[in-house]
């Protein structure tokens, strides 16, 4: 199968506001590397989570970094950035962050920002909950062996009255930055400007740029972004930077939005964006037009989330004129220690295929001896059956109304039957003790409550138990055999690191 092919016709030298944003927000790394006329650049990005937030966000900068060395390599020179989505203002998204403790129960502590519930990240500041969410994460890693460390990078950047996005920016540079990674904060005084041309666009141009948006939606299986009718894909910050964002809407007057005391004329919101750019903010999709407009992206690493709209952006890009790059799957992995492993090969399964308990057991029960339970509640409602079809027959020409009642009866059994079924196969699945506590601890520890392990667990989890330049480490190796299968045309399979 064909490489995967990387449009290097992309590469371009850095404008100078950019070349300077970003030596400047990362004043650790050499900035001559930003000169070079054919820069490219392998660009991902996330919401900046509670103390580094999950760890399939640290998986995606370490995926674009491998992908950047590796093309570096290749004699082209190319840098890894990660954009920080602090014009975003989903603070209750991001606000949590959860660890496992000594027993392996999922514990969670939270943390509040500043300002509006809808202003953007980058212009809200931590509360004092942080000192309260750092003592509580304190506690629940207690035993960790490298749990001090973790927190005193942490406390460095996580302190009250620091910027929200400061801290999430400062902590990734330093766990990163010597590797190479390169921080862009979108939404600073310094770049307001620049963004200029993609937000007049989005609204002078709004009616082509939502058929644009609705060709790009019917072009793929699922939807990430629904195209919001009469909506510009920007937002506007009517009480200034600070305040909340809305997306304007259309309407005979020029625009409006939620609040908005009278409709505010074109000319007038275009004179705004002039006057005061930093008024105005990316959506998701309008992000992906700034990124590519910003910055010579080669290849953008994402999730399979975001995986969602950025199939659909490609119309989006040949209306601004711009080159859709390659979208490449992040690293997906599953951490295990020697302990789950003989686990995992007592019970005949993989990393992968843990999920939640429930399920899990009544898969591994069901070659067991004895009854199932599902063959159980179809062999009564079978012999049910024969007694009350002929027995219906008789009944309705005693009285037609009784046929409801048949029908109810049908109705009621059935739903014990199942009721029934379930039970049967949780007792068959919970007979082996053995069995069952393994399998709990399995889920707890790579499926907490369910959900995939790099969703459920933060990065102070694995920096505590592993130190974060293991953890890292043995993530980079993984990268580089996900990388070799992705340029191979494959998706890449979430693969087990074991610590």
């Amino acid at each position: 199968m064909a490489a995967l092919a990387f449009p290097n016709h992309a590469r371009r030298p850095l404008e100078p506001a950019l070349r300077a944003a970003l030596a400047a927000q990362n004043p650790h790394l050499d900035a001559e590397v930003l000169a070079s006329p054919r820069l490219g650049v392998v660009a991902t990005g996330q919401q900046v989570g509670l103390f580094l937030g999950p760890a399939y966000s640290i998986y995606k900068a370490i995926t674009a970094l491998a992908l950047a060395k590796r093309l570096t390599r290749r004699g082209e020179p190319t840098i890894a950035v990660f954009w920080l989505q602090s014009e975003d203002h989903d603070h209750p998204e991001i606000a949590s962050a959860s660890v496992l403790d000594e027993a392996d129960e999922l514990e969670t502590v939270r943390a509040g920002a500043t300002g509006h519930e809808r202003g953007s990240m980058a212009q809200r500041a931590l509360t004092d909950d942080v000192s309260r969410a750092l003592s509580a994460l304190a506690e629940h890693l207690r035993g960790a062996p490298h749990r001090d460390a973790t927190l005193e990078l942490l406390s460095r950047h996580y302190q009250p009255g620091v910027g929200w996005v400061d801290a999430f920016a400062g902590a990734l540079g330093e766990v990163l930055g010597p590797r190479g990674l390169w921080v862009l904060n979108p939404r600073c005084p310094e770049l307001a400007h620049e963004a200029m041309p993609i937000h007049r666009r989005a609204l002078l141009e709004h009616a082509a740029i939502q058929d644009a948006t609705l060709r790009g939606a019917a072009a793929v299986d699922e939807v990430g972004v629904e195209p919001r009718e009469g909506c510009a894909l920007c937002f506007v910050h009517p009480e200034g930077p600070h305040g909340p964002r809305f997306r304007p809407t259309r309407c005979d007057q020029g625009w409006t939005w939620p609040g908005a005391e009278k409709p505010v004329a074109s000319e007038a919101l275009l004179a705004r964006l002039e006057d005061d750019p930093l008024s105005f903010s990316t959506s998701s999709l309008l992000r992906l037009m700034l990124q590519e407009y910003w910055l010579p992206t080669i290849a953008h690493v994402v999730g399979p989330g975001e995986a969602r709209y950025v199939r659909q952006a490609p119309p989006l890009h040949a209306h601004y004129d711009l080159i859709p790059p390659p979208p490449i799957p992040r690293g997906r992995f599953v951490v295990t220690e020697r302990t789950d492993r003989r686990k995992l090969e007592a019970l005949g399964l993989e990393a992968s295929e843990v999920g939640e308990e429930e399920p899990l057991l009544r898969r591994l029960a069901s070659g067991d001896p004895g009854p199932d339970g599902q063959a159980v509640a179809q062999r009564l409602q079978a012999a049910l059956e024969r007694e009350l079809a002929p027995l219906a027959v008789e009944l309705t020409e005693v009285d037609p109304g009784l046929d409801r009642a048949v029908q109810r009866t049908r109705k009621h059994v059935h739903k014990g039957m199942n009721a029934f079924a379930r039970r049967i196969d949780r007792a068959r699945a919970r007979r082996d003790d053995i069995r069952t506590t393994r399998v709990r601890a399995l889920c707890s520890r790579l499926s907490p409550h369910g959900a995939p392990q790099e969703r459920a667990l933060t990065f102070p989890h694995f920096a505590a138990r592993y130190s974060w330049s293991a953890w890292l480490d043995a993530i980079s190796e993984g990268v580089e055999n996900h990388l070799d299968e992705v340029e191979d045309g494959a998706e890449g399979q979430l693969l087990e690191i074991v610590l």
